[in-house]
């Protein structure tokens, strides 16, 4: 080969090195938001327990005076 095409071989084998790299990095991104979502579910049905827990002891403070 020229050293003409060595090089364009070589920054082709940079730039798909950094596709590689890219998607590697949003794959990560992509299950970090998975095991977010998970989380705030969680801490959603947590927030929802506590507001229900908080209208019934309310509602026995009125009922008791």
């Amino acid at each position: 080969m020229t050293k003409s095409a060595d090089d364009d071989q070589s920054k082709w084998d940079q730039v798909m090195d950094h596709f590689d790299l890219l998607f590697n990095c949003m794959t990560d991104m992509g299950i970090v938001q998975q095991e977010m979502k998970t989380q705030i579910e969680l801490n959603n049905a947590k927030v929802d327990k506590c507001s229900a827990d908080q209208q019934f002891i309310a509602l026995q403070v009125r009922a008791n005076g």
